[in-house]
């Protein structure tokens, strides 16, 4: 659990300063990032900014209390694990705090003998909010990227593009094909035909800009939006590919190349008559000798 607890961020909310410096200085020998503030609208201004793994608040402060801090809290993220913190004589409070979803208090002076004990019982529920978060995302991952290369599969290019769209007029995309790449699976296997897949797409992510979308479209095509893009300066970026292919070292008789067919965002396009103008420019890169990019029109 203390290693769990190194990458865990918490907010912790008191109004009195002396006492948030000392709780700060102790809550950093358990946590890797304590932020303080000195009430809750300032800390619920904290909790919409930036992600908390565990929030410890007083109760009683001014501008805004706990328990009014808390509420909103629970309205962006209705699971995120609570420490209230109060002295003796405001033990009335804990009552309405049960209700906010608390899942620990501590009587102030702190006793960390017994924040120690309430330590496991946090870092439990941390611990499965991460796991449930990583499955989630595990699964989400399956579902918008191709299992080999771990590019955005035709689902989620779709979905791009709408996106795109909607944020931009300019808009290029290039489909590219592996040249003979049925040669290279007959001659040297298909398991050796899955790693030039996934060496290509390990160089597509390295070698375009961090703005491309890049997509597997099916077998040895893969597919890159370029938003803010026109066509010409799409065919560099593919051209700068080849250049960097030149220097791959895939142990063959023969180098790798690729072909490409650039298209540009026309008004009332579609995804599906962009590919198949870029589709026709593949055909041709192809048909007149492989290894080289061409735009629509051209």
């Amino acid at each position: 659990m203390k290693k769990a607890a190194e990458s865990v961020r918490v907010l912790y909310v008191e109004d009195d300063e002396a006492l948030r410096d000392t709780v700060q200085t102790a809550l950093e020998g358990y946590f890797k990032k304590v932020v303080t503030a000195k009430d809750g609208k300032e800390a619920l201004t904290l909790f919409e900014k930036e992600r908390f793994d565990l929030v410890i608040t007083d109760i009683a402060m001014p501008n805004m209390d706990g328990m009014e801090m808390l509420r909103q809290i629970r309205q962006i993220d209705d699971d995120v694990p609570v420490v209230i913190t109060s002295a003796h004589h405001e033990l009335h409070y804990f009552q309405s705090a049960i209700g906010n979803g608390v899942d620990g208090y501590l009587i102030k002076p702190i006793d960390f003998r017994e924040f120690d004990a309430l330590f496991e019982k946090v870092m439990q529920k941390i611990t499965k909010r991460r796991d449930r978060e990583h499955y989630l995302l595990t699964q989400v991952k399956k579902a918008e990227c191709d299992q080999l290369t771990g590019l955005y599969n035709r689902y989620k290019i779709d979905a791009l593009y709408t996106q795109l769209l909607a944020d931009t007029s300019v808009l290029s995309i290039a489909l590219i094909d592996i040249d003979h790449f049925k040669q290279i699976n007959d001659r040297y296997g298909h398991l050796f035909g899955d790693k030039v897949l996934m060496r290509c797409a390990e160089l597509f992510r390295v070698t375009l800009p961090p703005s491309a979308d890049i997509g597997r479209w099916g077998g040895e095509e893969f597919i890159v939006l370029f938003p803010e893009t026109d066509k010409n300066s799409a065919k560099a970026y593919i051209e700068t590919i080849q250049k960097a292919l030149e220097k791959l070292d895939l142990d063959m008789e023969k180098k790798l190349t690729i072909s490409a067919g650039v298209s540009q965002y026309h008004p009332k396009d579609t995804l599906h008559t962009m590919i198949d103008r870029a589709d026709h420019a593949l055909y041709k890169a192809k048909s007149s000798g492989r290894n080289r990019v061409i735009t629509e029109g051209e």
